[in-house]
């Protein structure tokens, strides 16, 4: 008896080692989205941030833009702080961003009505001096910047008096591999925001993920290629493996609201799609290998290279 139970808890030991083995040999998108946070963060340590952040900045997205050729919301001015915006001079609907932040935090879709504004996010009637206070306060917490933009609100036809579907395409230097939509129509119902999530076909993969409050009912884009090959474009234009784009949709066509080096979430992803994800992010990698080599930048040396000498500025302590 007792040779049999040895025998089966090797057997069970043998098991647990191939298929651990094979997890950690697989490509993980989840893997991938932490590790280059941690890149990030040791960049900083080295004194260097990384280039994609000067055009990260609302107010640095819309000058690449424009060079690049991309849609993107009309610019109704900038301001040093909230409080110098001339609320009697905009029109109907606007859009108050900060210069610096992340999430959506300091961002008011507003629309005039009787007497003041309505928030068209949450549903709620606000006045200028609410908007100023909560910006305010935000910028006392450094959760955003204090420099202010106001933009023309993008009108998605099929829903009015509501925020445009927010399309966010994952991107893997110049290649979709995932497409987000969310949509804020139960947030007014104080349901919060809804989401659909799609591969690059458009085909429905929202099952695929858990922790997601799905919205079966949010539109496929009316323009469809030319949303995915506006992300693609803005993709292959910025020399990194991952990048997501969050594109709008209006009556003139697709638009281009900002990037996003650094795409957080705690959606936890089906198996197969965290490798294909995963897989994408690596190739996208070797392709920009093949980008520096070519540049000669992987070229090996004759004395030793100014980085393998860099000492970081900082030394945080790991657990």
């Amino acid at each position: 008896m007792m040779i049999l139970l040895r025998r089966a808890r090797n057997r069970a030991i043998r098991a647990y080692r191939t298929i651990r083995s094979q997890n950690l040999r697989a490509p993980s998108y989840t893997y991938k989205r932490h590790e280059a946070g941690r890149v990030l963060e040791l960049m900083r340590e080295f004194s260097c941030s990384d280039p994609v952040f000067a055009i990260n900045g609302k107010d640095k997205t819309h000058e690449w833009a424009r060079a690049l050729g991309v849609r993107i919301p009309d610019l109704l001015g900038t301001y040093a702080e909230v409080g110098d915006l001339p609320w009697e001079e905009l029109p109907e609907q606007f859009v108050i961003k900060p210069f610096r932040g992340s999430t959506s935090m300091g961002v008011f879709l507003l629309q005039r009505v009787d007497g003041g504004w309505r928030e068209l996010r949450s549903g709620r009637d606000i006045r200028r001096q609410d908007v100023e206070r909560e910006y305010r306060d935000l910028v006392a917490t450094d959760a955003i910047s204090s420099a202010v933009l106001v933009e023309k609100l993008i009108v998605d036809p099929r829903m009015p008096g509501l925020p445009p579907i927010d399309y966010k395409v994952y991107t893997f230097f110049g290649r979709v591999g995932l497409i987000v939509a969310k949509s804020h129509e139960r947030d007014s119902a104080g349901g919060g925001a809804g989401f659909r999530i799609f591969d690059p076909q458009w085909r429905d993969l929202s099952s695929a993920f858990s922790g997601v409050p799905l919205d079966p009912t949010i539109p496929l884009p009316v323009r469809r290629r030319e949303l995915l090959e506006l992300a693609s474009l803005v993709s292959s234009a910025v020399p990194r493996a991952a990048l997501r784009v969050d594109l709008f949709e209006d009556a003139d066509g697709v638009v281009l609201g900002e990037i996003t080096p650094e795409p957080g979430g705690r959606w936890i992803a089906r198996q197969d799609i965290d490798r294909a994800l995963g897989a994408m992010w690596e190739e996208a990698e070797a392709r920009l290998r093949v980008r520096f080599a070519r540049a000669g930048q992987l070229t090996p040396g004759q004395e030793p290279q100014p980085e393998a000498l860099l000492e970081r500025s900082s030394i945080r302590a790991r657990t």
